[in-house]
């Protein structure tokens, strides 16, 4: 029997810099300077920020500091409207990079800040204005509630304007790869390594030697602008044969989605399933694929990547699914995601209230469920049994803090915040993961 062959064989570059991978910011360097020598020769890696010191920390190739003449290089204190100046003062050195030959354009940037929120925006709507067919995908790290409301709302104002300049928006929001009992280092890698393996997975579904590959300028047209993707990815190791039942099941299920996959809101889907060479996958597994998305309700337009990538690891298979859709608020909330951050931060609230502390977003938080004010909380004599209090904020004020918020049992989670030398040496000491509402254990 005559072998069936792809017409392009398989190479390690077919274009070198035709992908370029821009991280813009400090949060944004950091995941690129982490990824890109996992990445294929052909993807260009390029830093930019106002922050000069953090550019000469970083190992890409290429780095652009922006606003070189109006800051200095000493960075943007946190404020978009200065990094919008330095985004705009630095398109020209930017645009020699980003040349005629760009198919695909990946932005990486945390918002919230300054040069994220501030110059990431420019950058996107004027970089690529004149290049015609290139795709581009920004990826967007939303920052943890604990930052603050006032950094939350300049995300929210920056994704909502970055959208209108690339053809897909992926946003992972920091809150949900909280894990309490892990390191911070080994959490921000696993992040990393889950951007790393979206990215991969776009580059890989490109390359002219699969059975079915797409073009970037396709992924453009699929996705259109202005629409916020919604990512699904499995990866199977040392295994003979792909079992789809269990890959779409970890794709459902993901923990840094703060939105499940719901085929049935997508207006247009893409759908890559790649395998290492010493995997055996027969052509059911077409049949099977389409079976299974229609089983699950998908009725959208599709954009299929399918075939042998030998930089994946031997034994190894890829199922990457991206959605979007126009139907805002369609998506189905990830339910255990839903509750673990009510409770967590229902407890906030709590214990900013008993503790005299002001967080920023206490008041809006849990609306339909208002919390004790500092004057409503019954004082608890040393029996621990409550004693009514109608004091006056006024008379409050004239009792010593320590006196007054000692044997709170709000404060029972926190025994070291008011220790003195008269305390107890028998207290229950508490792990420190747990004194911190926002890193209360999430579901898996």
């Amino acid at each position: 029997m005559t072998e069936i062959v792809p017409v392009v064989k398989e190479r390690a570059s077919w274009g070198k810099g035709r992908i370029k991978l821009i991280g813009v910011g400090t949060a944004g360097i950091q995941v690129v300077n982490h990824i890109f020598k996992d990445l294929p020769q052909d993807v260009m890696a390029i830093c930019c920020d106002t922050d000069e010191e953090v550019l000469n920390g970083v190992a890409s190739v290429h780095k652009v500091l922006l606003g070189r003449e109006s800051l200095g290089g000493r960075g943007c204190m946190g404020d978009p409207d200065k990094g919008r100046i330095a985004g705009e003062e630095s398109l020209g050195e930017l645009k020699k990079l980003v040349k005629e030959d760009t198919e695909l354009v990946f932005f990486i940037a945390g918002v919230g800040k300054g040069t994220g929120s501030g110059a990431l925006p420019v950058i996107a709507e004027n970089l690529l204005a004149d290049k015609k067919d290139v795709a581009s995908i920004a990826i967007l790290l939303y920052p943890f509630s604990p930052a603050g409301r006032r950094v939350r709302h300049i995300a929210d104002k920056s994704i909502e304007e970055i959208k209108k300049h690339v053809n897909a928006v992926i946003v992972i929001d920091n809150d949900n790869i909280v894990v309490g009992d892990k390191r911070i280092e080994d959490i921000l890698r696993d992040r990393n390594g889950f951007i790393k393996n979206i990215i991969q997975g776009i580059i890989y579904s490109s390359n002219p030697g699969l059975y079915f590959s797409i073009k970037p300028a396709e992924l453009g047209v699929l996705f259109n602008k202005g629409r916020e993707a919604h990512v699904g990815i499995s990866i199977q190791t040392k295994i003979d044969k792909p079992d789809l039942d269990l890959m779409f099941e970890q794709i459902s299920s993901h923990p840094y989605l703060k939105h499940v996959l719901n085929f049935k809101h997508a207006d247009a889907m893409f759908v890559s399933f790649l395998w290492h060479p010493s995997v055996d996958v027969t052509g059911g597994v077409v049949h099977a694929l389409r079976k299974k998305l229609e089983s699950e309700g998908a009725n959208a337009e599709f954009l299929l990547a399918m075939g042998q990538v030998s930089q994946l690891p031997e034994k190894s298979a890829m199922l990457l699914i991206i959605e979007v859709s126009n139907q805002t608020g369609e998506y189905e909330e990830n339910e255990e995601v839903k509750l673990w951050e009510k409770e967590t931060k229902q407890e906030a609230v709590v214990s900013a209230s008993a503790s005299g502390i002001l967080i920023e977003e206490a008041g809006d938080i849990v609306q339909e469920e208002p919390v004790q004010t500092l004057n409503q909380i019954p004082e608890v004599n040393s029996q621990g049994n409550e004693q009514s209090s109608v004091q006056s904020r006024e008379e409050r004020k004239k009792i010593p803090a320590y006196e007054r918020f000692k044997n709170n049992p709000f404060l029972k989670r926190m025994p070291t915040l008011f220790k003195t030398n008269d305390d107890s040496e028998d207290d229950e000491e508490v792990p420190r993961d747990k004194t911190i509402p926002y890193l209360k254990d999430k579901p898996d």
